[in-house]
């Protein structure tokens, strides 16, 4: 008998064995009969031979349906892609490597967030996992190559950041960074006045500079949202770029070291920069949400906000415009006085004796408040 084709204990139907790109592949072929059998196990040599065979959902590993994804992103030009791929082989592969996709469930996952929780890992690096490995499954889905899609429960989102910078901050800081190069003083400068990435900031080339428009424009494709940007360079960004640019050809990064090398890793002169401004922890991505406010706070219609920084929707601008209560306090006055006139044209004013913020009455109330 052929040690390609066997039966195993208890079972009346025949399997097959046979090997697939290095690696051996196990298949029961439904029947009892063993000419059908060796029928079934020439005609999958065969698809094998012709390219046409695909292996049974039940056998697919998470690992092909992952590299699945991770070759559907290089195809589809993924930014990120260096960064994905690491998520797969240094957290989700040591995991879920070995088993079958239909191996996966519920419960699976469950402890794979417990694991990583204990290894100091936080619930947005544990979500980004879980976000590959959520698409690899519906990937496969859609092409055929599984059926079912476990459901992937994800740990609750860290609250976003509301750090931003004051005024004064802004000031001591761009001091800081001037001492380092003109080079993050101006990405200081493009990361508040224009709300964008470190990486949009960074790859900029001279070609993407107007200084006689005073425009900065991002090609389309550079951009996290694959989208294209134009913008009109502040006073304070023109007299930064442009000696940065002085020199240099059209090709040349515009962010380079005193040695002309393109700035990648700009971290060791930041926490410089911020240790001397005393803003220990202010992180580069927090410029961004200083940009967005400050813009909603000069009255910028939001749509274009949104056009400025790159932000797809309101959801996500709404993430990075921190409102504070001086903000909220300023807003509840001025709805205060409208109320306040709207009844007074109504005639209706008896009763309702207005407190002005600060005043003796105000003190003197809040005193007997207190004493009640």
């Amino acid at each position: 008998m052929s040690k390609n084709l066997y039966k195993q204990r208890g079972s009346g139907s025949w399997r097959v064995r046979f090997t697939l790109d290095g690696q051996q592949v196990n298949e029961s072929t439904g029947t009892t009969i063993l000419s059908e059998a060796k029928d079934y196990l020439d005609k999958k040599r065969l698809e094998i031979r012709e390219g046409t065979f695909t292996p049974r959902a039940s056998q697919r590993t998470v690992t092909e349906i992952c590299e699945a994804k991770q070759t559907m992103d290089g195809v589809n030009g993924l930014k990120s892609k260096k960064t994905v791929d690491g998520r797969w082989t240094l957290h989700l592969k040591p995991f879920f490597g070995h088993m079958r996709a239909v191996h996966v469930s519920t419960d699976t996952i469950t402890k794979y967030v417990s694991q990583r929780q204990k290894e100091g890992a936080s619930n947005g690096s544990i979500r980004l996992e879980l976000a590959f490995l959520k698409s690899a499954y519906r990937l496969a889905n859609r092409s055929g190559t599984i059926k079912v899609v476990p459901f992937i429960p994800m740990p609750p989102a860290s609250p976003a950041r509301d750090i931003l910078l004051t005024d004064d901050q802004y000031v001591a800081l761009g001091k800081a960074c001037s001492k380092e190069g003109t080079w993050l003083r101006a990405l200081l400068e493009l990361g508040c006045g224009f709300g964008w990435r470190k990486g949009e900031i960074l790859g900029l080339r001279v070609s993407q500079l107007d200084f006689t428009s005073r425009t900065v424009h991002l090609k389309v494709g550079t951009t996290k949202n694959k989208e294209g940007r134009t913008v009109t360079m502040t006073p304070i960004a023109y007299g930064l770029l442009l000696p940065l640019c002085i020199g240099k050809s059209p090709d040349d990064f515009v962010f380079t070291r005193p040695g002309g090398a393109p700035v990648s890793n700009p971290y060791k002169a930041w926490h410089r920069a911020i240790k001397e401004a005393g803003l220990k922890g202010l992180r580069i991505h927090d410029l961004r949400r200083t940009g967005a406010t400050n813009y909603i706070n000069l009255g910028v219609p939001q749509k274009t906000v949104m056009e400025i920084g790159g932000w797809k929707t309101d959801n996500m601008l709404r993430r990075y415009h921190i409102v504070g209560l001086s903000q909220v306090q300023a807003a509840t006055d001025k709805m205060g006085e409208r109320q306040q006139e709207i009844l007074k044209k109504a005639g209706i004013i008896d009763g309702i004796t207005p407190v002005k913020r600060g005043s003796a009455e105000e003190a003197l109330l809040l005193q007997q408040l207190k004493n009640q």
